[in-house]
């Protein structure tokens, strides 16, 4: 076992012991999307102790559309969190563009999970701005964002203003 690993490994026992003595559950935030009107949206999803499932706590629509570059740069983010696809419950999870909950599919191009509005059958098309299609398969592995314990649960329909620095006088 790599430096690199005992100390990732240390730094997982140490926040699972600080999330059972503060009872705060784990939470992640994924990245979501409409395949029919193109637009992004934020999942976080929390879990309790002892719980094996991560479960939909809030959804925050993004004001805008990503471009290719910014897209790219999620690609290259650093790896938070490896999930399987048993630990996440996508049931009764509604797509916050076009209503669509059909069935969501992980994308290997734009890297989102994408709602079936377009979608029939095995057969998944992306949103116009990615353009994958293809045939879906098992979902493997799943990288996710951690966030911190003690934060704000995010806004449900609306999404979040940007808060700027007061000017100094």
């Amino acid at each position: 076992m790599t430096c690199k690993t005992e100390l990732a490994l240390l730094r997982e026992r140490q926040l699972a012991a600080l999330r059972t003595a503060t009872g705060q559950p784990e939470r992640i935030t994924l990245g979501f999307a409409c395949a029919s009107q193109d637009r992004g949206f934020r999942v976080a999803f929390a879990r309790q102790l002892g719980a094996k499932r991560f479960t939909c706590e809030g959804v925050e629509k993004d004001p805008h559309i990503a471009s290719p570059l910014q897209r790219l740069q999620g690609l290259f983010r650093p790896k938070a969190l490896t999930l399987t696809p048993e630990e996440l419950d996508f049931s009764g999870l509604v797509c916050a563009w076009c209503g669509d909950a059909t069935q969501w599919v992980s994308c290997g191009r734009c890297k989102a999970f994408i709602c079936g509005a377009r979608s029939r059958g095995s057969s998944f098309v992306c949103r116009p701005s990615c353009g994958c299609q293809g045939q879906t398969q098992a979902l493997g592995d799943v990288d996710a964002a951690r966030q911190s314990g003690s934060s704000p649960r995010p806004a449900i329909g609306r999404a979040a203003a940007p808060y700027l620095p007061r000017r100094p006088r």
